[in-house]
Formats: structure tokens, C-alpha cells, sequence
């Protein structure tokens, strides 16, 4: 989660499944994109990413 303020601006949403995680989803408000946020929030997940492996699934209606 990012914050600004007190207010979160930046969600990803990370799950483990068996053997795998899934990046469900991963969201930064408008007004805060195209400033290094969701980079920092994937970054911030490395640790898991690194011992195993992560799929994301990406659907054009999204």
C-alpha cells in the first residue's frame, strides 16, 4: 500500500496460491501515476517474488 498524507493512493494485491503467487490486481490513483508508485509497490513485493513464481493474467476490459 502507498500513502500520501494519510491517504492510500496505491494498492497491489499479491496472492498465494499453491506453489505460485497471482498479482490480482494493482491500482494508483490518477492524480499520483507516472511518478515511480507502482514500481515502489512491485519492488515491495520482491521478496516473495524471488523464492517463487508469480503470474499475472492481463485482461483488456481492466
Amino acid at each position: 500500500m502507498a500513502q500520501f498524507e494519510e491517504k492510500i493512493v496505491g494498492v497491489v494485491r499479491l496472492c498465494p496460491d499453491t506453489g505460485f503467487f497471482v498479482l490480482r490486481g494493482m491500482q494508483v490513483l490518477a492524480k499520483f501515476q507516472q511518478q515511480g508508485i507502482g514500481t515502489r509497490l512491485l519492488q515491495a513485493c520482491t521478496e516473495q517474488l524471488v523464492v517463487q513464481v508469480c503470474y499475472c493474467i492481463p485482461w483488456q476490459h481492466l
